[in-house]
């Protein structure tokens, strides 16, 4: 018997891959696939443990016309929705953290190649 893309069975309970282990594509909405941010494309878990943008559930959400609940696009999954809004669905932590992370590391790089000015005359740190 074929088993649904995404679909998990009851003795898949395999822990989700630590922050260090996500490959580029982890942290690419499958529907849109523009990269996660913390911004418009906050990723949202569903209660099937996929991730989608915000802003691609918002879509789905006001096509499918069923306030209380969105459709997975991976697996067909119906989520109920807490007082009809997407923003409600919890933030997928794991990738919100390392997005975090990512970010701090690249302000962090970004400082210490930032010339520094000694009267008129710039080095680089």
């Amino acid at each position: 018997m074929a088993q649904t893309v995404g679909a998990r069975s009851g003795s898949d309970s395999a822990p989700p891959p630590a922050p260090d282990s996500f490959v580029p594509e982890d942290f690419e909405c499958k529907v849109c696939f523009n990269y996660f941010d913390l911004d418009r494309h906050i990723p949202k878990l569903l209660s099937c443990s996929h991730t989608f943008c915000r802003e691609c559930l918002e879509k789905l959400h006001s096509l499918e016309g069923r306030g209380w609940r969105v459709g997975c696009p991976v697996c067909r999954h119906r989520t109920p929705v807490r007082e009809y809004q997407i923003q409600n669905l919890p933030d997928n932590v794991l990738l919100t953290d390392s997005l975090i992370t990512k970010h701090e590391n690249a302000s962090d790089r970004e400082e210490q190649t930032s010339p520094i000015s000694l009267s008129g005359t710039f080095l680089w740190s």
